[in-house]
């Protein structure tokens, strides 16, 4: 048994919040293929692309040892019967048409109401979607809802995977001081397994669609960082030490090839979904991907929530304010928009520029008692 520290201070994640439950007991069970197979029965699904003008838990994994594992039976698709791939090329464009037939087989149900859709527009050359209203909706409208056989979640991996992760993983992870991101990890995990399931894997459209070219620290040059000042260098570092454990965590997982395992654009495509993307739950102190629900960017005038059902798993989008026709659906990603905006350009690869507060920081690798007394390793210093 290794247990994790994994991060659940209110101050530190989104704002989320709990929706009662709406399914029967027996809905739980359903597994994704069936829901893929099911109909809609509440609401209709239209996505249009339109374009604008330019105090912590425990965390348990329970492994066991190679003799006693099960066969690897259909948890995982073959290597061998995969028909395709998702491209990793960064000039590769993202499919969104399937993606969004794909969220429709699966069951997410849009409020046609709310006149959700995916807005496309030009940034820094590149072409970026995003979910918005062409129509606005009222606070407290409920935008969408993802069905729990969707979602990636940490705390059910820990189950599907545990008889596969070798106490190897954790230890690597325990030596690098990385344990408290042990729940992000075994996402990390789920979405290099369903990568090199290709086709075969029923989340292939989702990943299809997921950027190929990254701002985030571990996506960084050597020449980008030499140019980065000394605090904003100090955290993307950090954040590559983090990217660096898991890449060599996985090495031990032995339900992946060793051409994945050492593919370093995988590598950072499994990562950078998951650190970019992933929510948490903080009632089921759980880390969780939530498709479709994810092409909401970042605000610090946030105008929307995820609501996670207990029971069933499912993910509701509401909004918390009334939402004008064409604006983005905003989340808050983090605490640290308010705290350290270094952190958010290490992590998601962006800045702000409606943050409200800027800080810069001189780094002394050796800080003087007095540095210390007046409150130096507190944090950055605001400017």
């Amino acid at each position: 048994l290794f247990s994790m520290l994994a991060t659940t201070d209110p101050s530190v994640v989104n704002q989320r919040t709990t929706v009662p439950s709406t399914r029967t007991q027996n809905d739980n069970h359903h597994s994704l293929e069936t829901m893929m197979l099911s109909s809609i029965s509440a609401w209709s699904l239209t996505l249009v692309l339109v374009s604008l003008p330019s105090p912590s838990t425990a965390f348990v994994v329970q492994t066991t040892s190679r003799s006693t594992r099960p066969p690897l039976s259909s948890l995982f698709a073959s290597v061998q019967e995969a028909q395709a791939t998702v491209s990793l090329d960064r000039s590769t464009a993202r499919d969104f048409g399937s993606y969004q037939e794909w969220a429709v087989q699966c069951g997410v149900q849009v409020n046609p109401d709310t006149g959700f859709c995916f807005l496309d527009q030009m940034v820094d050359d590149n072409a970026e979607q995003y979910a918005a209203t062409s129509t606005g909706t009222s606070a407290g409208s409920v935008i969408m809802m993802v069905p729990g056989e969707m979602v990636l979640s940490s705390n059910r991996l820990q189950q599907e995977l545990q008889p596969y992760v070798d106490d190897q993983c954790f230890q690597v992870l325990q030596q690098a001081n990385q344990m408290h991101m042990g729940a992000q990890f075994l996402l990390f995990l789920k979405v290099m397994l369903e990568y090199e399931a290709g086709s075969q894997s029923p989340y292939f459209p989702w990943l299809n669609a997921m950027p190929r070219q990254w701002n985030t620290a571990v996506a960084m040059t050597d020449f980008c960082m030499s140019c980065l000042p000394p605090y904003l260098k100090q955290v993307c570092n950090g954040e590559r030490d983090q990217f660096a454990a898991f890449s060599q965590a996985v090495q031990s997982f032995d339900h992946l090839s060793p051409s994945a395992k050492n593919n370093q654009d995988l590598l950072q495509f499994a990562y950078n979904i998951v650190m970019t993307r992933a929510v948490f739950d903080q009632n089921s102190q759980d880390w969780k991907l939530v498709p479709v629900a994810d092409m909401m960017n970042h605000g610090h005038d946030a105008n929307a929530q995820i609501l996670h059902d207990p029971e069933s798993g499912a993910c509701q989008v509401q909004t918390t304010r009334d939402v004008q026709p064409g604006e983005a659906l905003k989340l808050q990603y983090g605490y640290f928009y308010n705290l350290d905006p270094s952190k958010c350009l290490a992590q998601y690869g962006f800045l702000d520029e409606n943050a409200p507060t800027t800080y810069c920081k001189l780094v002394f690798d050796n800080p003087s008692p007095e540095l210390l007394e007046i409150g130096y390793a507190n944090g950055p210093a605001t400017m």
